[in-house]
């Protein structure tokens, strides 16, 4: 009974350790796609399969800021997978055109919610709620309608 106990803790540590180093090498990627930008708060929302992609995919959300040295931010969100031992990010053609809250997958497509501007929001407060649906076409995520 022991040896299953110490088995079973070595499985869930092994997990854990697993899903900290991707972590690690998903905010690696991001960093270095975003040179020049501070990375805040990225917040993993989903881990499995997406149809059309080549294995398990880690949605991401996160908050570009400062990019450039500017004084902007904006916050987004990134499909990610590993291929050949390195972390490869699904391309955004059309990404969404607001901040993105949260991000979760449903039926085999990615829901994005969030808040875009209303005509006369200051850039500290949208107001409008905004969400889009996004699929893997192609190796590329794409408007799910």
């Amino acid at each position: 009974m022991l040896r299953i106990i110490g088995l079973a803790s070595m499985a869930l540590l092994s997990a854990t350790s697993a899903r900290a180093q991707s972590a690690d090498a998903i905010r690696a990627h991001i960093a270095r796609a975003n040179h020049g930008c501070d990375i805040y708060r990225p917040e993993e929302t989903y881990r499995g399969p997406l149809p059309g992609a080549p294995g398990p995919v880690v949605v991401v959300v996160y908050t570009l800021e400062g990019c450039g040295g500017s004084n902007d931010w904006n916050r987004v969100f990134g499909v990610f997978y590993e291929q050949d031992g390195r972390v490869t990010e699904v391309p955004q053609p059309h990404p969404p055109g607001f901040m993105v809250d949260a991000a979760t997958v449903t039926h085999g497509a990615i829901e994005v919610n969030g808040l875009a501007y209303g005509p006369r929001d200051p850039r500290c407060c949208p107001s409008q709620r905004r969400r889009e649906r996004f699929r893997l076409v192609d190796g590329a995520m794409a408007p799910a309608g």
